[in-house]
């Protein structure tokens, strides 16, 4: 995963640009972990990071810099996850914002740390169903 933080911005505000800028150059991107659980099944009552799946290219690079991402090794608010196509299929968009599906947010929670394995778990119940 690489990490970027956004100076100026908490993560609703960030995920608002983020999906903003990426629609209008038409990128393919999938949010996950515990912002896209919350989106689901509502846990926690704040988040802090944005995790996100998208193919990489010359054009997602162009805007990650024009949102004002920078990269850093640790305090990151964004986190970007180099995908394939395969892994966008499944998504879906809930309020103008691309969600990975249930199930690739609830397994990336369970690679998670802290309380990732409590909202998957959560994430399981509320929305997977079983």
């Amino acid at each position: 995963m690489d990490r970027y933080y956004v100076p100026g911005v908490k993560a609703d505000g960030l995920m608002q640009r983020v999906g903003e800028q990426f629609g209008k150059s038409n990128i393919e991107y999938a949010v996950s972990h515990e912002f896209a659980a919350q989106r689901y099944a509502p846990f926690l009552s704040s988040i802090s990071q944005i995790r996100l799946r998208m193919i990489k290219s010359t054009k997602s690079q162009a805007v990650i810099s024009e949102i004002g991402a920078r990269s850093v090794v640790e305090g990151s608010n964004l986190g970007i996850i180099e995908t394939d196509a395969g892994e966008l299929l499944f998504r879906n968009e809930i309020d103008t914002i691309w969600l990975a599906s249930p199930v690739q947010v609830y397994l990336d929670l369970m690679h998670g740390e802290g309380r990732s394995i409590e909202m998957a778990d959560h994430l399981r119940k509320e929305r997977i169903g079983f």
